[in-house]
């Protein structure tokens, strides 16, 4: 039995086992496999364009769509306008992230305003009785100088 593998450590035997990807075809990395010391160039298959039914934004520095992106939330509202001013500005900006991150907490504003509809129209009214009930007041100084004299 201990012959058989001296036999097989004889042959070249490490002891693993077989690799799982030692076939190139079953390799995921194959298309774009470029051997060592080969002056072959790598031809990436074409990637089609994702079609769309919704307004995408793009920014001015890319200036085209990608290939590939998302639609699952559309600008939309008040934040879609704010995200619209925002791609305008050029990546390399403050502000053009500040708006986004703005127009981040409004999207978040108006989704709840329009899961909870009844309870957004009485906070908003709220807050505008609020102010027109509101008058500015004298200061506690001011008050006693009126009533010195």
């Amino acid at each position: 039995m201990d012959t058989a593998i001296q036999d097989r450590i004889a042959q070249g035997a490490s002891g693993r086992p077989e690799a799982a990807d030692a076939d190139p075809a079953s390799r995921p990395g194959v298309p774009f496999y470029k051997p060592a010391g080969s002056s072959s160039e790598i031809v990436k298959p074409p990637v089609e364009q994702q079609q769309t039914d919704v307004t995408i934004l793009v920014g001015v520095d890319v200036g085209k769509l990608t290939p590939v992106f998302g639609t699952c939330q559309p600008p939309r509202g008040l934040s879609g306008l704010m995200r619209r001013a925002a791609y305008q500005i050029p990546e390399h900006k403050a502000g053009r992230w500040m708006t986004l991150l703005l127009a981040d907490r409004v999207d978040v504003w108006e989704s709840r305003m329009r899961r909870h509809p009844i309870l957004s129209a009485l906070v908003l009214a709220g807050i505008v009785a609020g102010a027109k009930v509101r008058r500015p007041r004298k200061s506690k100084f001011r008050r006693l100088l009126d009533g010195l004299t």
